[in-house]
């Protein structure tokens, strides 16, 4: 009976899958750039500690991914009042993509604080962009996911971001130790850019 139970409930979510590809398509993008956005701060915390004065490098670091919350509110209106918003979400994969790789770019050249600002810098508009291009996009949701399937859509989509959260520290680490610090920061732009090309893929299904 409750192996039963356990295959009716399989099948259930397969079918979630099946009838909201869309949904899928557009999230699994959201969990690709999760997956490097986690890599790359590996990448960042290991460079900062690395230099003269690792404290200040650190709290730049801290304020850069602080600082785009801050906004968020008026990135929430801003985002309300915007259209053609699969077209920012295309700008915002190839501009977050370019970020990270002057930011691998200034990692490899560059060992001090000036540095490490501008990096504080381009992370935090990257993030900021980031932000406002999800709410420009969470209202997409209603549109292309069944309602019966929301709730189920919502609790997967939940699971695979606690699930990159738990394991991509792991899987970072293990990647830094085999590319580099450097390297690790040009693969979080390349997820970007694939990012970019993803939803200019299925932007046509999105409108």
């Amino acid at each position: 009976m409750l192996h039963k139970l356990k295959r009716e409930t399989l099948f259930r979510r397969i079918n979630v899958f099946k009838n909201n590809k869309l949904y899928y398509q557009w999230r699994s993008l959201e969990w690709i750039s999760m997956l490097g956005d986690s890599f790359y701060y590996i990448a960042l915390l290991s460079y900062a500690s690395n230099l003269s004065n690792p404290k200040i490098a650190i709290m730049i670091i801290s304020i850069s991914e602080i600082f785009p919350r801050v906004f968020e509110v008026f990135l929430g209106v801003l985002a309300d009042s915007t259209r053609q918003r699969t077209k920012r979400f295309f700008q915002s994969g190839i501009f977050r993509g370019f970020c990270y790789l002057l930011i691998g770019i200034i990692m490899l050249k560059s060992n001090s604080i000036i540095g490490i600002l501008i990096i504080g810098i381009l992370n935090a508009l990257s993030d900021l962009f980031g932000s406002y291009v999800e709410l420009c996009i969470s209202p997409f949701i209603k549109l292309i996911v069944d309602e019966d399937d929301l709730e189920k859509s919502l609790a997967i989509n939940s699971f695979f971001h606690n699930f990159i959260y738990m394991f991509a520290n792991l899987i970072g680490a293990a990647l830094l130790g085999v590319l580099g610090i450097q390297l690790l920061a040009f693969f979080n732009a390349l997820t970007f850019f694939f990012v970019a090309f993803g939803v200019k893929a299925i932007s046509s299904k999105l409108i």
